[in-house]
């Protein structure tokens, strides 16, 4: 056998670089191990910073004490309406006390605020709140009606009043009117008579006129006559007839949206009410006191509910909650007949504006009301997360698709997510149930492997925010509580009293309390099934005047804490000077701090960067490690 002589050296082993430079958000729904390195597979309170990096969240202040839960929050004329029990504010003062205590939808419509709690349709003006129905339109039911009841239909019945109007031609001798209708109520009938003139006259039941409610005939003491000017109406007679099954369809609604002609948002759609569950109602254009008694839809099943709306290409989409055969977004479409194509002429039976329905969205249907969001497309919450109807890849069709994968397991596992509640807040769509924040970054998403143009957006999850409901007037996020508080959430800023939750709550640390936030990942090297040993660990860290970090490393079940390197990554600052964490430098860049560690033998390591300091910033711009392999796991 031949004999090896000289020296025999081991192969050297080098050393291998490991770095994270682009952060997405978290991955709570795969295993660790298959976590992509840009994502967490265990984060909490944290949100994008710029793109590609990381921060903690800012915490939030007590603005004002409401005397019961917070029920909505709305942005009117430059004022916050908050709904709070059974009483409604325009900011700090009252304006109406016999709300419906429940969650209720807010839809502005021209100079308006309607607002729809369950058990009146509310109309918000500059200084009042009132029920729609105290200014409701009066229709002209008929025109060109003959004294003994022949005519012209005109306007439907408005749902919200009793009242409604007969126009008719007089004749020269004729005393007896027949009215629309019989059956009136008891409200004082007015007339109006045109003279010789051409000037309206006011006639007064009891004296110029008597009524036959019974029959809904009309007699004149003396006969209004023929109109001054041929063919055209010189009678208004107005009266009641009791509705309140039709005013208690549209006061029983509970949510709706803004729509019209051609995708115009001039009318309201309104539905929810739940004795008719598969239909919606929709005003006149520009006037939301106005529901015609011929003006609603029916769509799908009364088995399947509407749930919301949205909008898709100029089309209303009404969600439906699941049914059978997953036909849950119905597309419909405002038009016109042909013999009218100017939408300010006035509406008729024969030529009124319809809305049929297009196309019909397979999928899986919407599962609260108050879930619904339009950032880039419409977004809404189902039995399988977080979804959209997204248009599908060389076809004009549409299907639903899910855009919340990555925090699926999570949310899903909360309880009552009918009664999540959602906002919109620049690019963010965030979901909030059970004091907890489910976030979608719509600017920043996924594309899924294989999958003809699927994605999924990068997702964060925040946690202690008591939100009942929440809403953003596009530059802050509020929220209110079951207790009645409405917080406000600071703008992500360079004051230290910012990074705390709760400020100014009373019963509480007036100051607040600290964030948790922390961000993990599994480090597990270039092939897994080699034995890894880590030498040293970097971070590029957000400057901030007061921040810290606190690193630990998990092996084999066993938690290890590496130190904490953000002091050096604190400037000195004047305004916000606190000298338990004063520091020197003046340096206001990210700042790249390491140190030395040792790691050995493992297979891989849990590593996490916490963050549970009172009134401190604390931003992630990039993460690094250096490593050596050598040898197989062998167990």
């Amino acid at each position: 056998m031949p004999k090896i002589t000289g020296n025999i050296t081991a192969p050297r082993v080098s050393k291998r670089k490991f770095n994270i430079e682009y952060f997405g958000g978290v991955d709570l729904s795969n295993q660790p191990a298959n976590v992509d390195i840009k994502r967490s597979c265990d984060g909490m309170n944290m949100i994008r910073d710029l793109p590609g990096k990381i921060r903690k969240r800012t915490g939030y202040k007590l603005l004002k004490q409401y005397p019961s839960k917070i029920n909505g929050i709305y942005f009117f004329k430059g004022m916050k309406v908050i709904h709070s029990g059974t009483k409604i504010f325009y900011d700090d003062v009252e304006k109406y006390s016999s709300a419906n205590d429940v969650k209720s939808y807010a839809i502005q419509l021209g100079d308006y605020l309607y607002i729809l709690d369950g058990l009146k349709l509310l109309r918000c003006a500059d200084t009042a709140i009132e029920p729609a129905e105290n200014h409701a339109y009066i229709p002209t039911v008929t025109i060109g009606k003959e004294p003994a009841g022949a005519g012209t239909t005109y306007e439907p019945v408005n749902m919200l009043s009793d009242k409604r109007r007969d126009s008719f031609l007089g004749e020269a001798s004729v005393t007896v009117y027949q009215l629309s209708f019989n059956g009136l109520s008891g409200d004082t009938v007015t007339a109006q008579v045109q003279n010789s003139q051409g000037v309206w006259v006011d006639k007064t039941e009891g004296t110029d006129f008597s009524v036959n409610r019974t029959t809904g005939t009309v007699t004149f003491t003396t006969a209004p006559g023929a109109p001054p000017v041929t063919g055209e109406d010189n009678v208004k007679i107005t009266y009641s007839v009791v509705n309140n099954d039709y005013r208690q369809k549209v006061n029983g609604c509970k949510f709706g949206i803004s729509y019209g002609l051609n995708g115009n948002a001039d009318r309201l759609f309104i539905s929810g009410n739940p004795n008719c569950p598969n239909i919606d109602f929709y005003s006149e254009r520009n006037d939301g006191t106005y529901f015609g008694d011929i003006r609603y839809g029916e769509v799908g099943q009364k088995k399947s509910k509407i749930m919301g709306y949205s909008i898709i290409n100029k089309h209303l989409a009404t969600h439906k909650e699941n049914d059978d055969d997953e036909r849950n977004i119905y597309l419909r479409y405002g038009e016109l007949p042909e013999a009218q194509n100017n939408p300010d002429e006035p509406l008729t039976n024969k030529l009124g504006a319809y809305f049929r329905i297009t196309d019909i969205i397979q999928g899986e249907g919407a599962i609260s009301n108050h879930a619904f969001g339009y950032v880039k497309e419409p977004i809404f919450l189902t039995a399988k997360g977080i979804s959209a109807a997204a248009p599908m890849e060389y076809l004009s069709e549409r299907y639903i698709q899910n855009r919340s994968a990555y925090i699926d397991m999570a949310l899903l596992k909360e309880p009552n997510l009918n009664e999540a509640y959602a906002c919109v807040y620049k690019d963010f769509y965030m979901l909030a149930i059970n004091g907890k924040v489910y976030i979608l970054d719509t600017i920043d998403l996924s594309y899924e492997k294989r999958s003809a143009g699927r994605f999924i957006y990068e997702a964060y999850i925040w946690d202690n925010i008591p939100a009942r409901v929440i809403a953003s007037d596009g530059e802050v996020i509020y929220f209110g509580t079951t207790d009645g508080h409405l917080m406000e959430f600071f703008t992500a800023d360079n004051s230290l009293a910012s990074y705390m939750d709760g400020v100014g709550v009373l019963g509480e640390n007036l100051e607040g309390l600290p964030i948790k936030a922390r961000w993990e990942f599994d480090f597990s090297g270039d092939d897994f099934y080699k034995n890894k040993t880590i030498s040293y660990l970097a971070l590029r860290l957000a400057p901030a005047m007061a921040t810290s970090v606190k690193i630990s490393a998990k092996v084999s079940n066993r938690e290890v804490v590496l130190g904490d390197l953000g002091a050096m990554a604190r400037y000195f600052s004047f305004s916000g000077l606190a000298f338990s964490k004063f520091a020197f430098s003046g340096d206001t860049n990210p700042r790249t701090i390491g140190r030395k560690i040792k790691i050995k033998k493992t297979d891989s390591v849990r590593f996490t960067f916490k963050n549970e300091q009172a009134k401190e910033p604390f931003g992630i711009y990039g993460i690094a490690l250096e490593f050596i392999e050598r040898g197989n796991i062998r167990r």
